[in-house]
């Protein structure tokens, strides 16, 4: 792949949720761009723009055409055929020979047209795929990405079927001086993020919340910045601080209706330190709600901490047979958790939380070498002080069970 400068990878496709009407499904574009799309072109090294990310300029014609024309690669999501779609493909197709790749939903029919150019099928119900599926799509699309970067493969019909066409050239002056805005907007964009990131990994979380304000402003409804402000929050929160929780509960209120393992492990997070707090019960089992809509799309972080809520209650239970019921049920999702890591670390491209959970799983069924492996294998990774301190809570919780346990075996025996 040429890395002389950061190829630019433009998407073309609709925005929100669109109904499929050759399937009847309907689609959430925002989620397969943020989930599969973008982590893909991103993965192959690609700066990613989307339509939508540019209106704000307020020359969203002028530089989605330089765009367009201008980008190492295009990446085309015709499902649902979004007649905008589809027309900026042609305009694609007909300025530039290659490379383009174009997405649909494996389910949908591709037009007859274009049916016989490189395209990638994806599962599109990407709120309910299970995490390792979407690792699975976005290394898959990452390494196709990277290959058609560097053959010279011709893939749009206009010129496979009229050789003696030449691309129309443009001067890269006339090209900055078109998508000039966009630049500075998207840099300040990406100033804006860089800044709140490092406040809060220098746990410097009041000072970040500002920043994630400016960011919900500019793009409103995104779900990463909303959850990246509960976030900051509810880490202001100082010993036995309570209002920090209910006002990071109040942030994640405009995620409601928001069902990924990002925002149930927050809102679960959350509860769970309440609990931990003020000891009442109705806030671990909210936490406990949550973290099984997360682990229900195979989500193994928010997997882990619903084990570790199963020992908490354990350990607030009264009952011997209680105790005992809530211990197994969270050994049994350790051990569901390791078979799915195993698989997934071979992929991830960030491999420091999967390496925390594992270590934190093998720990819990007592296989402590391998624990202590992982352990060093997150260490190693450079996590920041706060990601610490989460992995070595959780750690606690799990020594305290196992002390709880040794103290009742002589009674058992």
């Amino acid at each position: 792949m040429k890395n002389n400068k950061q190829l630019v990878c433009f998407v073309i496709m609709g925005f929100g949720k669109k109904i499929d009407y050759t399937t009847g499904k309907t689609i959430n574009l925002d989620s397969v761009y943020k989930k599969v799309i973008r982590p893909a072109a991103e993965k192959a090294g690609c700066r990613v723009i989307r339509a939508d990310e540019i209106m704000e300029s307020g020359l969203i014609d002028v530089s989605m055409f330089a765009l367009i024309y201008r980008a190492d690669i295009v990446i085309a999501d015709i499902t649902t055929l979004n007649p905008n779609a589809m027309y900026e493909l042609g305009v694609r197709h007909s300025l530039k020979k290659r490379p383009t790749i174009i997405v649909n939903d494996e389910n949908s029919p591709i037009p007859f047209d274009i049916a016989h150019i490189r395209n990638f099928k994806v599962e599109h119900d990407t709120d309910n795929l299970p995490t390792k599926e979407l690792n699975k799509s976005i290394e898959t699309l990452s390494y196709l990405i990277s290959k058609v970067l560097d053959d010279d493969v011709v893939d749009s019909p206009t010129y496979t079927f009229m050789p003696e066409l030449s691309e129309p050239l443009i001067s890269e002056e006339v090209i900055e001086k078109l998508i000039g805005d966009l630049k500075s907007r998207e840099e300040s964009i990406y100033a804006l993020t860089t800044k709140a990131q490092k406040l809060k990994g220098d746990y410097k979380f009041s000072d970040a919340i500002p920043y994630w304000d400016k960011l919900i402003e500019k793009c409103p409804g995104e779900a990463f910045y909303i959850q990246q402000k509960a976030l900051c929050t509810y880490k202001q929160a100082i010993g036995k601080q309570f209002k920090p929780y209910t006002d990071a509960l109040i942030v994640l209120e405009q995620l409601k209706d928001n069902k990924e393992p990002e925002t149930c492990g927050l809102r679960g997070s959350i509860n769970k330190r309440l609990f931990l707090l003020t000891g009442d019960i109705d806030y671990l089992e909210e936490a406990i709600n949550n973290y099984q809509n997360g682990w229900r799309q195979e989500d193994y972080y928010t997997g882990e901490n619903l084990a570790t809520c199963y020992l908490l209650k354990s350990e607030a239970s009264e009952t011997t047979k209680d105790k005992d019921g809530f211990k197994f049920m969270a050994m049994q999702i350790y051990n569901n958790i390791i078979p799915i890591l195993k698989e997934d670390i071979t992929t991830a491209s960030d491999k420091k939380w999967p390496y925390a959970t594992m270590s934190n799983s093998e720990f819990a069924i007592d296989e402590l070498s391998s624990a202590t492996e992982y352990e060093k294998k997150f260490l190693d990774c450079k996590p920041e002080d706060w990601e610490k301190d989460t992995f070595y809570e959780t750690k606690e919780i799990i020594k305290s069970s196992k002390l709880e346990k040794s103290k009742e075996e002589p009674f058992n025996r």
